[in-house]
């Protein structure tokens, strides 16, 4: 079972590779922890962007953010993990900014005027909802660019 032994990425890896994750892992650490913290007002706000399927779709949604943000840090990290498992967190990283592309795209087809983006949780009440979609592009951009760059981690042993 090898896909199940645990350890560390042999590969070397550039300095733009390990500058480009732990630059997403602070970033992913303050929106989920702030995500988190706020998750009674979170739930409104994600609401509010009139997801089809209302209260249940954004309770989902909530839920996958949360997930996503915390299942995605072992691949950024580099951490001991089997060969398996860091694989899904280098996927999941990548459907963490599809999901925030998605939620743009949702947001600017139907609300475009709407005022608080639940990013932040509800810490930064003002971030307009225009914000939404550039910051998921970018998102998925980086972390299609770190997936790639840190790919040999991503290889299994024989």
């Amino acid at each position: 079972m090898k896909l199940a032994t645990a350890h560390f990425p042999k590969g070397k890896t550039n300095r733009l590779a390990l500058f480009l994750s732990y630059s997403l892992v602070v970033l992913i650490i303050v929106m989920t922890v702030s995500q988190l913290m706020t998750i009674e007002k979170l739930l409104p706000i994600i609401e509010s962007y009139q997801l089809p399927g209302g209260q249940p779709t954004a309770k989902i949604v909530v839920f996958l953010l949360a997930t996503c943000g915390i299942f995605s840090l072992p691949f950024l990290l580099r951490m001991n993990l089997s060969p398996l498992f860091r694989v899904f967190s280098a996927l999941i990283l990548n459907i963490y900014a599809i999901i925030w592309i998605k939620l743009g795209i949702w947001v600017a087809i139907s609300a475009p005027l709407l005022i608080g983006t639940g990013m932040f949780g509800s810490f930064f009440k003002t971030i307009p909802a225009n914000v939404v979609l550039p910051f998921g592009i970018i998102l998925f951009g980086c972390t299609l660019l770190d997936t790639w760059l840190m790919r040999n981690d991503l290889k299994f042993k024989r």
